[in-house]
């Protein structure tokens, strides 16, 4: 029995338990979250459907984004450029939010300056940002100077 006792603890000890999943709000490190599909637009310009990657890391003390890559659609998504980072990270439940973001364009005139709000979730080991503004909600980033309209990004990266 006591031999049976012990087995059991030890693989107890091997299975995995949800209350200590691992994720980039509770352990250090740099998480890459990437996705395609995600659509991105400045104003009334063209709709482009992209790859987005961004690096979270977390160091133990707070958390930033950076190295944001986007590219896609024949060459276009590469006309939309991230500036500023590493950007701040706040998270509140699963509201991840990515303040001080400034996005300049060639493509369309103007730039945008805000935060991006993400909806933060697991399946399976997978961690998922679900960044969605402008095109189904009246949240955006929005233009600095008057010119062609603000920016919407909507889509889902994952790590």
């Amino acid at each position: 029995m006591k031999k049976l006792l012990g087995i059991a603890a030890a693989l107890a000890l091997l299975a995995p338990h949800a209350a200590s999943a691992q994720t980039f709000t509770t352990t250090p490190g740099t998480y890459t979250f990437s996705g395609n599909g995600v659509l991105v637009q400045k104003g009334s310009g063209p709709l482009l459907s992209c790859f987005l990657s961004i690096d979270v890391t977390n160091d133990g003390t707070s958390i930033t984004a950076g190295n944001p890559v986007l590219t896609g659609s024949g060459g276009f998504c590469n006309t939309v450029v991230f500036q500023a980072t590493p950007w701040p990270v706040t998270v509140s439940g699963t509201t991840v939010t990515i303040s001080g973001i400034d996005v300049d364009t060639t493509i369309t005139p103007g730039d945008c300056n805000g935060f991006l709000d993400a909806t933060f979730s697991t399946s399976g080991g997978t961690e998922s940002l679900t960044v969605d503004t402008g095109f189904t909600t009246t949240s955006t980033l929005p233009e600095v100077t008057a010119s062609t309209g603000d920016c919407k990004i909507d889509g889902i990266i994952s790590n």
